[in-house]
């Protein structure tokens, strides 16, 4: 099931419809090449639910994770585990912290982290393949943009870049696993990225 999104606002309009209605427990998995959009769509998901347009979202790609709370109290845990090995979050079932979390140097992240913020928080997180067997529970987003429009030095754009592109459409395919996510999913279809059927 999925969508285009036509613009930059569309990538936003999603995140924030979803930001209404996601509920702790949910993870959420952003999918997508380098320029997809998916910091963007992390960050205009957490400036809505944090009810401040204006706050400073950095990513997570240095800390792996950064933790914010919701206007209603909600906890929200955003990942970025690029810079991970393949199943790099200390092993499947492992228990020992590694270093990261928020605010570490370290290029580990314990598997007792991400199972606790999967527990209590909604969790976003980039480069989930990197964390090795993921959730049963879990809704993940592909965001997806045409070769010729992924960003790079021959379009202008530098290795410190966002991943916001040059606004050209992307497409977002939506699907979950172990969980209808029910409300998240009719949010989906009022933003117009799911058909009435889907």
């Amino acid at each position: 099931a999925g969508g285009r999104l036509e613009a930059l606002e569309d990538t936003e309009r999603v995140a924030k419809a979803l930001a209404d209605v996601a509920l702790p427990g949910d993870v959420i998995f952003l999918r997508g090449d380098v320029g997809a959009g998916k910091s963007t769509f992390a960050r205009a998901l957490l400036r809505r639910a944090c009810a401040d347009a204006a706050m400073h979202v950095p990513s997570p790609t240095y800390t792996l994770r950064n933790d914010y709370d919701a206007a209603d109290g909600r906890a929200l845990a955003h990942f970025d585990l690029y810079r991970l090995d393949s199943g790099g979050a200390g092993g499947v079932g492992s228990s020992v912290v590694e270093g990261g979390g928020h605010g570490s140097e370290g290029k580990g992240l314990g598997r007792v982290q991400l199972d606790e913020a999967f527990a209590g928080a909604v969790s976003l997180v980039e480069w989930p393949d990197r964390m090795g067997e993921p959730p049963v529970r879990r809704l993940e987003l592909c965001l997806t943009i045409p070769p010729e429009q992924r960003p790079s030095a021959a379009n202008g754009w530098g290795a410190d870049g966002d991943d916001d592109g040059h606004g050209a459409p992307r497409g977002l395919q939506a699907r979950a696993y172990g969980g209808d996510f029910g409300a998240v999913r009719e949010a989906l279809r009022a933003a117009g990225v799911l058909d009435s059927d889907e």
